[in-house]
């Protein structure tokens, strides 16, 4: 059974508000049920640079953000007052504590990370001349301890975000000289058996690991693509194994601070990847959806990338920027958009990731949406007695769910409100075979999904 109102008054009003309800719910949704599989990105074609993390034009989002948000901004004059302190101290020298060059490696990250941040955000030429003589000094280092191989990970991690950051203002020899370190002192030593040994770990290792070997292939893909594809194609195939661990509600066997440092590090893996190649599972997911124009199903996706990034945000923060927010509105505003169509699509991508499952359940609950800012007048209902003045609506959903707790999908939902004129005990009496309600909703969204399955088998 779609999307049902049971509305008197104003249902255009309520049915945008539906659609953007649905759309957040469905983004947050389908992330974790597209999740249970990691596909390889089309390495056939290289992104210009920059292309790790901050791409190329991010730049003014984030001088919005510093603009509008006072912890943003903060952060923004932290990060360059510790790039000015980072001027005048000596480069980093290759000395191991114990056998170990961990300090020095996550010492580069944070040199490099901010000096490349400064100077990207304010073009101030002090901050690329430091990064640059730190990167060369790096890349003078005999090796970055292979042995300990952690130390390797972070090192390179730190060198790929300069290079890659920088790259356009690097001199021609400066290039040359970090990218064959990076090469030599951080890619070529993970193929070696001595050292490889994260490729079958199922801890921080792994994740950590393979974020630095994979920041390092991509920064220098274009003068080496065959070894950058093999580290990136070795590493979405293995990082797999220490993100099984988060199963089956997030928690991580090796405590909060090796959750902290392996998950750090699998989130940058993750948004290096996407950032880099793009996600297919906005199409996956929404291949069935026909709205019936090409544009509008592209803006679905693009609508539901931004909300589910930033499901408690605006429109317009999430968006982004002005040309996304108005195609957001013009895309709410369009007669063809309906949840009906939407859910319906979404409905037959969840049915497709039903069949592996060994066992699926289905999960109902009942939840209220409390609009108390909205005018009285807006189509809304009450959501208590007469002496609660709450307005909002009432959303009844399905939800498919394996045994491992991963949401699979949104099966069923229906939605609506209470006349504010019929609140009280015998006006719900009364309303019982007009809107769905207690267990008539619950009996009628199961039934609603065994015709669905049925329907799919068929």
């Amino acid at each position: 059974m779609m999307m049902k109102y049971l509305l008197s008054q104003n249902s255009v009003f309520l049915m945008r508000k539906d659609l953007l309800l649905l759309l957040i719910f469905l983004g947050v949704i389908s992330i974790a049920g597209n999740a249970q599989e990691i596909t390889l990105p089309k390495l056939e074609k290289w992104p210009a640079h920059p292309r790790i993390l901050l791409v190329k034009g991010e730049e003014g989002a984030i001088e919005k953000s510093i603009s509008d948000n006072p912890i943003w901004r903060k952060m923004h004059e932290a990060i360059l007052h510790a790039s000015d302190n980072m001027i005048g101290l000596p480069t980093l020298e290759r000395k191991l504590i114990g056998r170990r060059l961990l300090s020095k490696g996550r010492e580069c990250v944070r040199r490099i990370f901010y000096l490349s941040y400064s100077y990207r955000m304010t073009g101030e030429k002090k901050y690329l001349l430091r990064a640059e003589k730190e990167m060369l000094a790096i890349s003078q280092f005999s090796d970055w301890n292979p042995s300990h191989f952690l130390d390797v990970a972070e090192m390179t991690m730190g060198m790929s975000i300069g290079y890659d950051w920088l790259y356009d203002k690097l001199s021609a020899d400066s290039k040359n000289t970090i990218r064959e370190a990076i090469l030599r002192k951080g890619l070529e030593p993970s193929f070696n058996e001595q050292y490889n040994g994260f490729l079958r770990a199922t801890h921080n290792w792994n994740q950590v690991c393979n974020a630095g070997m994979t920041y390092g292939a991509l920064a220098v893909a274009d003068d080496y693509p065959e070894i950058s594809k093999q580290i990136i194609e070795r590493a979405m195939k293995t990082i797999s194994l220490p993100m099984a661990d988060y199963k089956p509600d997030g928690g991580y066997p090796e405590g909060y601070s090796y959750w902290n440092y392996g998950t750090s590090f699998n989130v940058m893996f993750l948004s290096a990847i996407e950032k880099a190649f793009g996600s297919d599972w906005l199409e996956r997911e929404f291949k069935h959806v026909d709205i019936g124009d090409r544009r509008l199903n592209q803006r679905l996706q693009q609508i539901v990338s931004d909300l589910s990034q930033n499901p408690q945000a605006t429109i317009p923060r999430a968006s982004g920027g002005w040309a996304r927010t108005k195609g957001a509105y013009r895309f709410f505003d369009h007669a063809a958009v309906t949840p009906e169509v939407i859910l319906g699509g979404h409905q037959a991508a969840t049915l497709e990731r039903l069949p592996p499952q060994k066992t699926v359940l289905m999960v109902q609950d009942t939840t209220s949406l409390n609009y108390a800012c909205q005018a009285a007048d807006s189509g809304l209902g009450r959501l208590g007695n007469r002496a609660d003045p709450a307005l909002g609506l009432w959303l009844h959903t399905t939800l498919a769910v394996n045994e491992a707790g991963t949401a699979l999908g949104l099966m069923q939902a229906q939605m609506w409100t209470r006349d504010p004129a019929q609140t009280g005990v015998a006006a719900r009496r009364k309303q019982h075979h007009s809107r769905p309600h207690g267990g008539r909703s619950w009996l009628s969204l199961a039934e609603g999904c065994w015709r669905l399955r049925r329907r799919h088998l068929s």
